[in-house]
């Protein structure tokens, strides 16, 4: 009967106590969720939760973190064991699984460094005091969950992690296979270390996709990264490897570019609020081409700047070639760099390049059918092709002996004036045509003849910067190839003055009614005039009207032309007086 009493005296005891229990958990957790929500207006759910005094533990079937309304963290089955009635504690955190959703931990994130530095605070901030006798009692903890997942956007994939106080600092480690991200903090988050290892960076598509319009299909990487941090701005020092690395940026280029080799070394500053990015001084290398490189982003703005060690042509060429553009290229010589990007709201980007071209020599033949007859095909922006020979097979061939020299020149003076001096590429007119963009707001080329001929042989039209690249090495590799004079009879024929209408020998028959050899002055300035846009001016030919503001470009060209003694002043007086009378159009 005693033993009897004394077991119901027990359980009632042991009932009440963990009544207490129950109460008081349930009041704490009430305040630290009431915290939460005071503090950071994040909402915390706990739903399960289960106590035990033998051995002192608790369990939860799930937690939630929500910001308004969007899950931030969502935790499944876990249990917290080790915890004590002493006066230290180091209890440990088991989870089966938990889900990050990265977007809304940016957001969640913001609002929190912007809460607690005081940078955005729409209410004041109350400060974390419930629960705190629970907290100071925790000298550490420890926390491992078996599948932690993160999920931005389309992108989830899952990690094994581990969390432990070292060594007066703490770590986190996740594992996946072989892949492994290990992060060292202080508990302030001031200072950190993060260790990646063949970590698959096509698992970040997502968030590069939404903040960089980047998209990322393959690549491997090792990285060391020192973090420190000053309320919310932090400094990157970095060391990052890229193994395999296959990416789509329109702005670079239109088709995935592969690149088998890529470092950064550099420090990297940022701002969590504004979401600011600068990188000054940092060393490149891609492929076996070293850089100094650049970089400042604002939420409207981006500005890039990368100047590439001396570099040999063919190393370039091997680098950004694709398909069978550049196959079998050889060339010799060696080429210095300056590359700027930088786009403002929703203006045009604006490219510059500049350098130059030392000792370039055609080690191939692959470019020696362009001596002789050849057939070309143009598609225009509709998606219609033409094509036709270019040499004396076509009727409408125009040698370059036969084109009268007032012609060439007002071609000349009007597109590249430096034709005959440089070596492809006029690095001045390019810097000139970046210093215009940026001043008119405008994209100008400033493209030689020769990357003219190089862009309608062998490329598309986007305005990418690899593919201004492209055009620059390929046009050293045509002036490298052919004769200035042979060059320029290719430009000629091949050349559209008017939707569909190529080719000098057409150009002066459908303007004038006449052959290239009875073009006059003004009317060759006129044909020069017209063409970086063919199609755009095509509308005075049909209005049988040249304004006079045109009248004034005209003028100049002319002017250019005696000034340099391609006419003479006989030739300029008569110009001047001459209007521009088009040939008479059959209805």
């Amino acid at each position: 009967m005693l033993l009897l009493i004394l077991c119901i005296l027990g359980g009632a005891a042991s009932y009440l106590i963990s009544r207490a229990v129950d109460s008081k958990l349930s009041e704490i957790t009430g305040n630290f969720v009431s915290s939460i929500k005071k503090g950071y207006g994040l909402d915390l759910r706990l739903s399960g939760m289960k106590t035990s005094l033998l051995p002192p533990s608790v369990k939860l079937d799930s937690a939630e973190l929500s910001n308004a309304g969007s899950s931030v963290l969502k935790l499944k089955s876990c249990a917290v064991r080790k915890l004590s009635f002493s006066s230290q504690m180091e209890p440990e955190i088991f989870c089966d699984s938990a889900e990050i959703y990265g977007g809304e931990i940016v957001t969640a994130a913001k609002a929190l460094v912007a809460v607690k530095t005081g940078k955005v605070s729409p209410n004041p901030a109350h400060p974390v005091t419930y629960g705190s006798r629970i907290s100071d009692r925790i000298s550490k903890f420890t926390l491992s969950i078996e599948k932690m997942s993160f999920v931005y956007g389309m992108f989830s994939e899952s990690y094994r992690m581990d969390y432990a106080p070292v060594a007066g600092s703490n770590k986190v480690l996740l594992r996946q296979g072989d892949q492994l991200l290990e992060l060292f903090f202080d508990s302030k988050f001031n200072d950190a270390r993060l260790r990646l290892e063949k970590f698959d960076l096509s698992k970040l598509s997502g968030f590069f996709a939404e903040g960089f319009g980047l998209a990322l299909n393959e690549g491997s990487v090792d990285a060391r990264i020192g973090i420190a941090r000053e309320n919310t701005s932090f400094t990157l020092h970095s060391d990052i490897t890229i193994q395999d690395l296959n990416f789509l940026y329109p702005l670079f280029d239109s088709a995935p570019f592969s690149l088998p080799f890529f470092r950064f070394l550099g420090d990297i500053s940022l701002d969590a609020l504004s979401q600011n990015v600068s990188i000054k001084d940092a060393k490149l290398t891609l492929g076996g081409l070293d850089a100094d490189f650049s970089l400042t982003r604002t939420t409207n703005s981006i500005r890039v700047d990368a100047k590439p060690d001396t570099m040999q042509l063919n190393r370039l060429a091997t680098l950004i070639g694709t398909g069978d553009i550049f196959r079998d290229f050889l060339l010799g010589g060696t080429l210095t760099l300056d590359l700027g990007y930088q786009k403002n709201a929703d203006e045009e980007p604006v490219f510059s390049i500049s350098g130059e071209v030392t000792d370039p020599q055609q080690l191939s033949e692959r470019l020696n059918y362009l001596k002789g007859d050849f057939e070309y095909t143009f598609t225009n922006a509709d998606g219609r092709s033409y094509s036709f020979r270019v040499g004396p097979s076509n009727p409408r061939f125009a040698r370059f002996d036969d084109l009268p020299t007032h012609l060439v020149w007002a071609v000349l003076v009007s597109e590249d004036a430096g034709f005959y001096l440089h070596k492809g590429v006029a690095f001045e007119e390019l810097d000139a045509a970046v210093k215009d963009n940026v001043k008119k707001h405008r994209l100008r080329g400033g493209s030689t003849i020769t990357q003219q001929i190089a862009k309608n042989l062998f490329l598309t039209r986007e305005k990418t910067l690899l593919r201004k690249l492209r055009e620059l090495l390929l046009a050293i590799e045509l002036d490298a190839t052919l004769s200035k004079n042979r060059l320029l009879e290719i430009y000629f024929n091949i050349v559209e003055w008017a939707p569909g209408v190529f080719g000098i020998t057409n150009a002066a028959n459908y303007y004038f009614g006449k052959t290239p050899e009875e073009l006059s002055p003004m009317e060759s300035a006129y044909l020069a005039s017209i063409i970086p846009g063919p199609s755009k001016y095509h509308y005075q030919f049909l209005t049988n009207n040249v304004s006079e503001r045109w009248y004034d470009h005209l003028y100049r060209i002319l002017t250019l032309m005696h000034d340099t003694g391609h006419i003479t002043l006989e030739e300029y007086l008569d110009s001047m007086r001459e209007a521009v009378i088009f040939r008479e159009r059959e209805e």
